[in-house]
C-alpha cells in the first residue's frame, strides 16, 4: 500500500492510513427443515484516513483505480472534522495470535450445506421441529499500513450457527461461534436447542419478586456485553455521556468481580492488532470490583490524554471508519462450586432478549426472559413463563459472585454469575 500512501501525499495530506479487508462468505438460512437461500459473497476494498491541519478524513474504495478519488474525497471530509492532537500510530511488533483455522478455508457450498442439514436433523428431536436456522463459513483478511511506517497484516477464520427449534408454543434455541473448526459443532447445536425446549415445556408464570438470580454463560454475554461495556467506551468517557465517566479508580462492584479485555485469549474476537494497527495486548477494567481502565481509539485517547489505554479501535469492514469496541472478555472465576445446587430458591436465567433498550447511562434496564427455571432446593424446577427481569446493573454488581468453572461462549470466558437480590416480574 505503499504506492497510496505516497499518493496521499503528493494530494496534500500531512498523513494517512490505509486498510484493506477480502473476505468471502458462505451463508445459508433454512426455514422449518429446507434450506432456502445459499449465498457465496466475496468482498474486498480499502478504507482511508488522512490527516490534513490536525484533523481526521475518511473514505473508501474497492478498486485500485478509484483510489485518487477516495483520497480527495477524504481530505475534503476532513474539513469538517474536529482539530486534535491526533497522530497515526508508529511502527510496532507483534505476537502471533491463533485466529485463523486452515479447516475452516477448505469449507465450501458442499460442506456447509451438509453441516446445516445435519443441525436441522439434530433439532428435530423430542417432538420438536426447527423453525429458523442459519450457518456461515467465513475467512478473511485484513492488511493495515500508514504514513508513519506501520504495516500489519493477519488472516482470519469463522464458523457460525444458530437454530429456533418449537413444538407449539414452545421454543428452545441455541447457537455457535467460533474460529475453529469441529465435525460436531452443528449437531451439537442442534440437540442442544430441541433438548433446551424439551426442558422449557410446561411454563408457568410465577410470582413477582426479588429472588436470587442466576446468569449462564450466554445470558452472561447479553448482560455484561450489551448493558455493561457501553459504559467503558472511550468516546463516551470523554463527552461525560457514561455511568463511568470520572470514576476511574472508583469501587462499582464486589471483590469477587474482576472484568479483562484480551484480544490474545483463545476465544472468537482474537487478534494479533486492532483495528489501528496498534499491538493486542491485555487490559483489566475491572479489578475486585475497581474500575482500572477504559475502551480508547488513538483519535479519543489523544483528546483526552488517555494514550496509555489505547488498542480497542475496531473495524466493520473497509467502508465505515474505525469504532471502538471490547475484544474478548474475560471474567475471573469465583468461589463457587455450583450456583444451582448451593440455591434454594431463586431464579436461573439461559438467555433474555430486549437489552438493546436499557439505558447504558444510568444501568437500568429491563429484559424478557425467554429461557428459564425457577431454582427449588438447588434444582431447576418450573420453566419461567413471560417473565422479566429487570433492574439496575451497576446496583446488582455490588453483590456479584462468580462460580469457580469458567466456560467459553463467542468473546467471553466466563463463569456463571450469581447475584443475591434482583427483580423479577411478569410481563
Amino acid at each position: 500500500m505503499d504506492e497510496f500512501i505516497k499518493l496521499a501525499k503528493s494530494l496534500g495530506a500531512d498523513g494517512s492510513e490505509f486498510f484493506f479487508t477480502s473476505m468471502r462468505t458462505f451463508s445459508f438460512d433454512a426455514r422449518g427443515k429446507e434450506i432456502y437461500s445459499k449465498q457465496e459473497d466475496n468482498e474486498s476494498g480499502w478504507g482511508v484516513r488522512i490527516l490534513k491541519n490536525k484533523r481526521i478524513g475518511f473514505s473508501f474504495f474497492s478498486r485500485k483505480e478509484d483510489a485518487k478519488r477516495a483520497i480527495e474525497s477524504a481530505i475534503t471530509s476532513s474539513k469538517y472534522a474536529i482539530q486534535s492532537n491526533f497522530s497515526f500510530p508508529e511502527k510496532s511488533t507483534y505476537k502471533k495470535v491463533d485466529c485463523f483455522d486452515k479447516k475452516v478455508s477448505e469449507l465450501g457450498a458442499k460442506e456447509g450445506a451438509e453441516l446445516m442439514n445435519e443441525m436441522l436433523a439434530s433439532a428435530s428431536q423430542k417432538g420438536f421441529e426447527p423453525s429458523d436456522s442459519s450457518l456461515a463459513i467465513s475467512t478473511s483478511r485484513a492488511e493495515i499500513a500508514n504514513s508513519s511506517g506501520l504495516s500489519a497484516s493477519e488472516d482470519y477464520s469463522s464458523i457460525s450457527c444458530a437454530t429456533q427449534c418449537h413444538k407449539g408454543e414452545t421454543i428452545g434455541h441455541d447457537d455457535f461461534a467460533g474460529i475453529h473448526y469441529s465435525s460436531d459443532f452443528a449437531r451439537k447445536v442442534g440437540e442442544s436447542a430441541s433438548s433446551v425446549g424439551s426442558e422449557m415445556l410446561g411454563a408457568k408464570m410465577i410470582d413477582k419478586g426479588e429472588y436470587p438470580v442466576i446468569l449462564d454463560e450466554r445470558a452472561v454475554h447479553s448482560f455484561i456485553g450489551e448493558i455493561l461495556m457501553p459504559s467503558f467506551d472511550g468516546e463516551l468517557i470523554r463527552r461525560g455521556a457514561s455511568f463511568l465517566a470520572g470514576k476511574k479508580g472508583a469501587k462499582i462492584a464486589s471483590n469477587d468481580f474482576t472484568l479483562t479485555d484480551d484480544p490474545s485469549a483463545p476465544a472468537f474476537s482474537c487478534s494479533s492488532f486492532d483495528g489501528e494497527g496498534i499491538p493486542s495486548r491485555k487490559k483489566i477494567l475491572l479489578e475486585n470490583g475497581t474500575v482500572k481502565n477504559f475502551l480508547f481509539d488513538t483519535f479519543n485517547a489523544s483528546i483526552s490524554n488517555a494514550t496509555d489505554s489505547v488498542g480497542n479501535s475496531s473495524r466493520g469492514g473497509y467502508a465505515s471508519p474505525p469504532g471502538i469496541s471490547e475484544s474478548n472478555l474475560i471474567i475471573s472465576p469465583g468461589k463457587t462450586k455450583d450456583a444451582i445446587a448451593e440455591c434454594k430458591n431463586g431464579i436461573y436465567i439461559r438467555s433474555f432478549f430486549g437489552e438493546h433498550t436499557a439505558d447504558t447511562t444510568t444501568g437500568n434496564f429491563s429484559v424478557s426472559i425467554d429461557i428459564g427455571w425457577l431454582i427449588r432446593d438447588g434444582e431447576k424446577s418450573i420453566p419461567l413463563k413471560k417473565a422479566m427481569f429487570g433492574d439496575n446493573i451497576f446496583e446488582l454488581l455490588k453483590c456479584v459472585s462468580a462460580e469457580s468453572k469458567q466456560h467459553t461462549y463467542i468473546d467471553f470466558i466466563s463463569p456463571k454469575l450469581l447475584f443475591e437480590k434482583a427483580s423479577i416480574s411478569a410481563e
